[in-house]
């Protein structure tokens, strides 16, 4: 994420999310509920803040993995959702 990212116009927001949305989204069969899952929460914070300038409102969620003996990442992950 750039530092200025508050900065961006709208339409650079967009296109900066729909990237972020295309590589690490992902839209529940379920519910229809859109997020995004990241391990860095400052930047789903950054994400968040993005999302804002067009009236989407999120909430960050933090998800303790399952862990095994032998995975190496043990560290949580975070989920950013839409809201309703």
């Amino acid at each position: 994420m750039p530092a200025n990212y508050q900065d961006l116009s709208q339409e650079s927001a967009a296109l900066l999310l729909a990237g972020l949305y295309d590589t690490d989204g992902t839209v529940s069969k379920q519910d229809g509920r859109m997020s995004i899952t990241q391990s860095s929460r400052e930047i789903l914070e950054q994400i968040q803040i993005l999302l804002w300038k067009f009236g989407i409102y999120t909430t960050i969620h933090k998800i303790d993995p399952n862990i095994r003996p032998d995975r190496k990442d043990k560290n949580p992950w975070y989920d950013l959702s839409v809201n309703d």
